[in-house]
């Protein structure tokens, strides 16, 4: 089960996958979607490493993750490269 932000207050809440930064989800999202690129890279590989799976794409899109891929930490980059693939192969 999920804990996303399911009501307006829900934004107001750290997600579970941040326990090293003082950060709401609505915090956490505008980082993604705007932030300084480092921020944006940060977010997204702590997304990518330790999100739930439907999680990711709510806050993400594959093309998202596909063009940030040569920035990410080595550790993300190998595995997303990966999965990047296999997504890419059940979609055609």
């Amino acid at each position: 089960m999920s804990d996303f932000p399911a009501s307006p207050e829900g934004w107001e809440r750290r997600p579970y996958f941040v326990h090293d930064y003082d950060l709401s989800w609505g915090q956490f999202r505008e980082i993604l979607r705007g932030g300084d690129e480092p921020s944006r890279i940060w977010a997204l590989a702590r997304l990518l490493d330790r999100a739930r799976w439907e999680d990711i794409w709510r806050l993400v899109t594959v093309e998202a993750v596909a063009a940030a891929l040569p920035r990410l930490p080595v550790r993300n980059r190998e595995m997303w490269d990966a999965t990047l693939r296999q997504l890419q192969r059940h979609a055609a």
